[in-house]
């Protein structure tokens, strides 16, 4: 999905104006860093420090799971990296690495390690961990929440506590991207998109949150808020994920069924989102936390010797291998999709209303 894109030049995304300040491109940094991780006892990693113990969130319709955990990600500028670096990069470094993003403005992070190989033999035969850092991400909230996504998403209507990947088509039909969608309270939701797509979303959100004909604007009072420097997010993949995980949570919470997104405190000291997505027939977890604890919790995971880093070229191509809809993502642009192929992925709901469904039916 992803090969090598140095040197690569990019047009500039038509959208750009109403989005973020991201576009397509690619740019990125050779380092070479140590093979001395510096790694220490589990238990010496995760002591607690200055972040405050949390009250634990119940899923219930009447809450929000991400609101509580988004307000203890404190000031993210210090936790913030020059260069627009990943909060993980020194880890990285150590770990010798090439840095770099697949968007223009994006957050640098760990595109491939020294020995892609093992990258690729971890996700397919044992487990892997990427920083997923600076990939967009959004929180939606208000009364007309449930009500904007369920018109702009195209996949199942989710209940609290579930996410699923959601086609977001444009009024053409074209596909502006397929993020993940997680419903973290009855009037709340979080979204993530970790392709190169995420500028086209973000501007196609943004337009449609602003509609206003003669005076009608369906979805007034809904709070956008970008919340991709909030939270960290880690993705922990393959076949001892789940039992990894699991050894984090000391107050009774367990690992997330399948399509669902839990609150909980890891080593009952960190906040931490995680959501259990499906990549492949193994466990695929996304550990959302706080930027201040990011790098202790990626080298307390990597002192698993079972657990190998995984840059994130690796990790898109093969999840594209497993999800064959991602990989036309690669490009920061509209793409098309039949109903037929969309309802064959399981991709789509069989109800008609949502944004670009009649569009999508006059094709067939």
């Amino acid at each position: 999905m992803y090969g090598p894109i140095t040197g690569i030049s990019h047009p500039k995304n038509p959208m750009r104006s109403m989005s973020r300040s991201r576009c397509r491109g690619a740019y990125i940094k050779q380092h070479s860093g140590s093979k001395e991780t510096g790694r220490l006892p589990r238990c010496s990693l995760l002591r607690p420090t200055h972040i405050p113990k949390p009250l634990l969130i119940p899923v219930s319709p009447s809450v929000s799971l991400s609101k509580g955990i988004l307000s203890m990600s404190g000031d993210t500028k210090n936790t913030e990296m020059s260069d627009n670096l990943s909060v993980l990069a020194y880890e990285e470094l150590a770990l010798g690495v090439t840095l770099g993003s697949f968007v223009e403005e994006g957050t640098k992070v760990a595109l491939a390690y020294k020995n892609q190989g093992e990258e690729y033999t971890a996700l397919r035969h044992g487990t892997g961990l990427t920083d997923l850092s600076g990939c967009y991400s959004e929180r939606l909230s208000g009364p007309v929440a449930q009500g904007f996504i369920e018109a702009t998403c195209a996949g199942q209507k989710l209940g609290v506590g579930e996410c699923a990947f959601e086609p977001v088509l444009l009024g053409d039909s074209r596909i502006a991207s397929i993020p993940l969608v997680a419903r973290t309270g009855d009037q709340e939701y979080v979204l993530w998109d970790i392709s190169a797509s995420g500028d086209i979303l973000a501007a196609w959100l943004n337009f449609v949150a602003n509609i206003n004909q003669n005076g009608f604007a369906p979805y007034q009072g809904l709070e956008m808020e970008e919340v991709s420097q909030s939270l960290t997010p880690l993705l922990l993949w393959g076949e001892a994920a789940s039992e990894i995980l699991s050894d984090y949570l000391k107050d009774g919470s367990a690992v997330p069924e399948t399509n669902q997104v839990h609150d909980a405190l890891l080593d009952n000291h960190i906040p931490a989102l995680i959501i259990n997505m499906r990549i492949n027939d193994q466990p695929s977890l996304i550990l959302l936390v706080p930027p201040q604890s990011a790098p202790v919790m990626f080298r307390s995971l990597l002192s698993f010797n079972t657990l190998t880093p995984v840059g994130l070229t690796a990790a898109a191509q093969v999840a594209a291998e497993n999800l064959e809809y991602l990989a036309p993502l690669s490009e920061a642009k509209p793409h098309e999709a039949s109903k037929h192929d969309l309802m064959r992925q399981g991709l789509l709901r069989h109800e008609h209303d949502y944004i670009g469904a009649r569009a999508l039916t006059v094709q067939e």
